[in-house]
């Protein structure tokens, strides 16, 4: 009976962050870059029909810039929706104002519209559902509650994670990583035997799976791979072996995550089968130079010096996308989440407890958060890692500040009777 309601408030949870998200999907702002992720994305019938050769993978000049995993995800929802390759709109240059796009006809059909930002919302579904999932095991319910409250009403998250491009389906995979890595922590502290050891490989498999869909989604969703790593490597500090045994169980792990997140992020993208670790590096290297193009043209919106980012990017992460009005009471409450964190992970470090969700959450949210903070380039999107997995320290805060003064209030009252 408990699990049966257990099961119907969480189908409860999925149905209202569906609602939520999906209201008035037609009415976001639009963003011009959906024009050219929607009218780029032909790949996804290309290689779901088995076309691995076409000259789609290896002709295209931005071939190099391609995020298959953004278009499959697009290309499939506009597939349901009826929409063929065929009748995509034609794709403009980045960098055209909303005029332009429409004197060159580039601005998707309305219907279009709606149904490739419908693939990317419903991966932010996904997103935060496991997230809210994992933010309930690593505090109290009502924390969760109040988390999800806030994270679907903020605009900056229901804008950028709603767009028909790479923000939502991004967090979608580092959410199946972050699931992946928690289920592999249950395990390992349970009683070893065969089956166990292989479902461990399993979970650490798919979080490298999940990790190489990241990448290459954004290159910096790559980040989730340390970010796992360093999560094993604090978990065998938890249970008492040689260090000979430690290195070899790590190494293990590691050359499974790389592997598999290689595999997932060469496997997915044809144009990188010829020469897999050139074609790699020459995908690095063109969106290095692409973020130098547009760092060029981009005026007061570029941060070029590391001063500049100091001054700007706490300001957009703590003040205006943050989930709380007022920067001070989001910056006192998140300090506050990340002391109660840090308090909490040494406990868990010492098997005090086995609050695995809030290591996940904080561990791997942390190092996919970094590349963010050190942008060269003040566009709103770029902030959404930081501001979400931030989220989850500033409901924590108003936690603690909450049972504070609840427990004060009671002992104040004892003392008065």
């Amino acid at each position: 009976m408990r699990k049966s309601l257990e099961r119907a408030e969480r189908l409860a949870v999925l149905v209202v962050i569906a609602a939520a998200l999906f209201y008035h999907l037609n009415k976001v702002p639009f963003h011009v870059d959906e024009s050219h992720w929607i009218g780029l994305s032909a790949p996804f019938e290309a290689f779901f029909q088995g076309k691995v050769t076409d000259p789609i993978w290896q002709d295209r000049r931005d071939k190099y810039l391609t995020a298959t995993m953004t278009y499959y995800v697009i290309g499939a929802a506009r597939r349901i929706g009826g929409w063929s390759a065929e009748r995509l709109n034609p794709p403009c240059s980045f960098g055209l104002s909303y005029q332009e796009y429409l004197a060159e006809r580039c601005v998707p059909q309305p219907e279009l519209l709606w149904w490739g930002r419908a693939g990317v919302t419903t991966t932010a579904i996904a997103a935060i559902f496991v997230s809210f999932i994992l933010f309930e095991r690593a505090s109290r319910r009502w924390g969760a509650y109040l988390w999800l409250a806030l994270t679907l009403v903020n605009p900056f998250l229901r804008d950028v994670l709603r767009h028909a491009m790479s923000e939502g389906v991004l967090l979608g995979t580092l959410a199946l990583a972050m699931w992946a890595t928690y289920r592999f922590l249950r395990l390992i502290g349970l009683q070893q035997d065969n089956w166990i050891r292989w479902r461990s490989v399993g979970w650490i498999a798919l979080a490298g799976i999940a990790s190489g869909l990241a990448a290459q989604t954004k290159i910096n969703g790559g980040m989730a791979v340390p970010g796992v790593l360093l999560v094993a490597l604090m978990a065998s500090f938890r249970f008492p072996m040689a260090w000979k045994r430690r290195c070899v169980l790590l190494s293990l792990a590691a050359t499974i995550l790389a592997a598999c997140a290689a595999v997932a992020f060469v496997g997915t993208n044809p144009t990188l089968w010829p020469h897999p670790a050139r074609e790699t590096l020459r995908v690095v290297r063109a969106r290095a130079q692409v973020m130098e193009a547009q760092i060029a043209r981009s005026g007061n919106l570029a941060l070029p010096t590391f001063s500049e980012r100091i001054r700007v990017v706490p300001k957009r992460v703590f003040y205006d996308d943050a989930i709380l009005p007022g920067m001070y009471p989001t910056i006192l409450f998140f300090l506050v989440g990340m002391v109660w964190t840090a308090l909490t992970l040494g406990r868990w470090l010492r098997k005090e407890h086995e609050n695995h969700a809030l290591v996940v959450l904080t561990v791997v949210g942390m190092v996919v958060s970094v590349p963010a903070l050190f942008t060269p380039l003040d566009w709103p999107r770029y902030y959404v890692l930081p501001v979400f997995f931030s989220s989850f320290q500033v409901v924590l805060g108003i936690h603690v500040l909450a049972c504070c003064i609840w427990r004060a209030s009671l002992h104040v009252s004892r003392r008065g009777l």
